[in-house]
């Protein structure tokens, strides 16, 4: 099992770093092998990359949603992060074809890594759960797609390659706040991230909030 604990941008949060590593170590009472690796096999474009993907889907939205949903489709009831990704990819249209060209090699990339390791331990998120209003959507565009940049940072490579990723309840933060912790493997090996979840379940039980 392979440990990263550095996203696509920047090192996780030190609590949700030392959660990862906690979770490592019980991997390694379990009979598991762990090796940390320094970071995920991904250009440095990735990011650039996937938000202008992102960005080319809103877009779909905001110039088709009177066609998709209907004459009371109202653009200016969109909030300002689905408006400036729309202007985002209006910016940026030459720039999509090679930016799809390197989204669709990334695979190549995580094949090889699969190629050496069963599963890759990752946090889920890289900081722990933010107080309400922190991922406002109708906040500046430019404050709230850098701050989701920031925050979800290791879920956009499984959304571009497909590969499978479970994500469990295995830590919280010294404020209760839940932790979670992903795992990723193969294209076609759901199962071994089941079989994996129930064993770190029966090892570990999930803390229920409230509870």
């Amino acid at each position: 099992i392979a440990v990263v604990t550095r996203s696509l941008r920047r090192d996780s949060a030190v609590e949700v770093c030392e959660a990862t590593a906690q979770t490592a170590d019980l991997l390694h009472r379990l009979g598991h092998h762990v090796e940390y690796l320094d970071e995920l096999p991904v250009p440095d474009s990735f990011v650039d990359d996937f938000v202008l993907y992102w960005a080319l889907l809103s877009m779909a939205l905001v110039r088709g949603g009177r066609r998709r949903f209907g004459p009371t489709f109202d653009v200016t009831r969109l909030d300002n992060l689905s408006r400036g990704l729309d202007r985002h990819a209006m910016r940026n249209l030459h720039r999509l074809p090679m930016a799809m060209a390197r989204l669709a090699a990334t695979r190549r990339r995580t094949n090889a890594l699969f190629g050496r390791f069963d599963v890759v331990l990752t946090p889920t998120l890289a900081e722990i759960p933010p107080p309400i209003g922190y991922l406002d959507p109708m906040a500046d565009y430019d404050q709230i797609i850098n701050r989701l940049i920031d925050w979800v940072a290791f879920t956009p490579l499984h959304n571009i390659t497909g590969e499978p990723a479970i994500s469990l309840p295995l830590s919280s933060s010294d404020d209760g706040m839940p932790i979670g912790m992903m795992f990723g493997a193969a294209l076609g090996q759901d199962a071994t991230l089941i079989e994996l979840a129930y064993e770190l379940e029966e090892a570990a039980p999930f803390q229920r909030l409230g509870a």
